[in-house]
């Protein structure tokens, strides 16, 4: 009453609102604080900060615009409203030059990362990296590697975002982080080393991380390990979780007998999950029952995609083959189809196949994979510069696709003198995926060529556990014997 017009107090009255989530009352008092020149910035940086409490649908850019402010905490709430409004700003803040970055500088770079993903440049991340690891900036570690790790994982270098999220998680000990890891495991389609992450998380009382960590295991055909687990979520409280795991125990638990009186949905996850490779004779007998066809076609490819991961790219073709005739209409299972169409012709040498699509517009997300299958062409037309280069960015990229590092080793113990090189690309291959039985294999054909016996036999015993009797007989008397000869 007795300083109507002070901005220090209309500013501190609007955060008394804020706090007591008096929202509308906080953002009237914050409008009265920037008219004073003193507080003008900081009632600016908090009323934008209240406007995304609200999740207000005025658009950040315009309101920032309005507000005509080039401050470091407007901007950085502007692109925090912007992010809630899933809005991309078009601003381009510069790198600071100074090395100790202050709270709003950190908080600037991290929600403009998070902003910006699609379109980063990432000549940028080095540096704020570097910014990050500074001692001097130790408090906003955490927020900044968290940023650049999204971008990273956005853009496609992979490995570079689960390097820095491991830290992430190792370090500050989160739940939280461990989940993430494991969520982006389960992406690359690695589920038994995302479920090791979930069951982390689940120990650090992280919510739904028992869930994920069954359906992880259940991707990973660990009916041993899963069966227990979803029989305990049947008891759990969140009810999609619930419904969820009564379906999943029902599929788990379902008989040959019972299967063919269920419905479509239980139909495709009794062949997705219960019905083992070898017994084709059943497959076909469910899978024709399926009348829903988004369903049957996602029971087919399911299955030839594990043929596939079994390095048997004939039998692959051959299920994939039950699609003919069958109307594909839905976009991103079409897309899904042509992307794994075009991996097995990668597989089988289909090169006029691949020089065709690449001249087409192929779906978006796959950029990785794109530059593999280019790099493929130019090596087969003699185009060394180029395929080089392109290998050297895949065997850095992303270590989860198992193909793209195969083919980065193949290629690299044959063009390169330092037979060193392709046999790491192989172990960080290895390392990510270790039940990769494509990997194991050159693995093997390497190390012995190497002269490393011991890494070898180890590497044939796991292979063994991995393989059908019948497919590992041949590979141990023809393909083995060859590489002894």
């Amino acid at each position: 009453r007795i300083f109507p017009s002070s901005g220090v107090l209309l500013n501190a009255q609007a955060l008394n609102y804020y706090h007591l989530d008096l929202l509308d009352s906080s953002l009237l008092y914050f409008q009265k604080a920037r008219k004073n020149s003193f507080t003008k910035a900081a009632a600016e940086a908090n009323l934008i900060a209240t406007s995304a409490q609200l999740k207000l649908k005025f658009p950040a850019d315009s309101l920032l615009t309005l507000l005509g402010s080039t401050e470091i905490g407007a901007q950085s709430n502007a692109f925090a409203l912007a992010n809630i409004q899933h809005l991309r700003l078009a601003i381009n803040i510069p790198l600071t030059k100074d090395t100790v970055l202050t709270v709003g500088m950190a908080a600037l770079l991290s929600n403009q990362l998070t902003n910006q993903l699609t379109k980063i440049d990432t000549a940028l991340l080095a540096p704020i990296l570097t910014l990050a690891k500074m001692p001097c900036n130790a408090n906003f570690k955490e927020y900044l590697f968290l940023a650049i790790a999204h971008a990273y994982y956005t853009i496609g270098l992979v490995s570079k975002a689960f390097e820095l999220l491991r830290e992430l998680a190792f370090s500050t000990g989160q739940g939280k982080y461990f989940q993430l890891v494991g969520i982006w495991l389960l992406e690359q389609h690695n589920p038994t080393t995302a479920a090791l992450y979930f069951k982390t998380a689940e120990e650090k009382k992280i919510y739904s991380a028992a869930f994920l960590q069954a359906l992880a295991w259940t991707e990973a055909d660990s009916m041993a390990r899963v069966t227990p687990l979803w029989g305990s979520l049947t008891t759990a409280k969140n009810a999609r979780h619930f419904s969820e795991a009564q379906q999943y125990s029902k599929i788990l638990n379902l008989n040959k007998l019972e299967i063919l009186q269920q419905n479509d949905v239980m139909k495709y996850g009794y062949c997705r999950y219960r019905i083992p490779l070898a017994d084709s004779t059943q497959f076909h007998q469910v899978v024709i029952s399926i009348k829903d066809e988004q369903y049957k076609i996602r029971a087919i490819l399911d299955r030839s995609k594990k043929w596939f991961s079994h390095d048997d790219a004939i039998s692959a073709i051959r299920c994939l083959s039950l699609l003919k005739g069958i109307i594909l209409r839905d976009k991103a299972l079409a897309d899904n189809i042509l992307v794994f169409n075009l991996m097995l012709a990668a597989e089988t040498s289909n090169w006029i196949f691949i020089q065709n699509k690449l001249t087409q517009e192929l779906p978006l997300g796959f950029e990785i994979e794109k530059i593999y299958w280019q790099a493929l062409i130019d090596a087969q037309d003699g185009k060394t510069v180029e395929a080089t280069r392109k290998f050297n960015y895949l065997a850095a990229a992303n270590f989860q696709i198992e193909e793209v590092m195969l083919a980065a080793a193949k290629y690299f113990f044959k063009n390169e003198s330092d037979k060193l090189k392709p046999y790491s690309i192989l172990v960080n291959g290895l390392l990510a995926k270790p039940n990769s039985i494509k990997l194991l294999k050159e693995y093997i054909y390497q190390s012995t060529l190497l002269g490393f016996e011991s890494e070898s036999t180890q590497a044939l015993a796991k292979l063994k556990k991995l393989m059908s009797p019948a497919a590992y007989h041949k590979f141990e008397n023809e393909d083995m014997m060859s590489i002894k000869n």
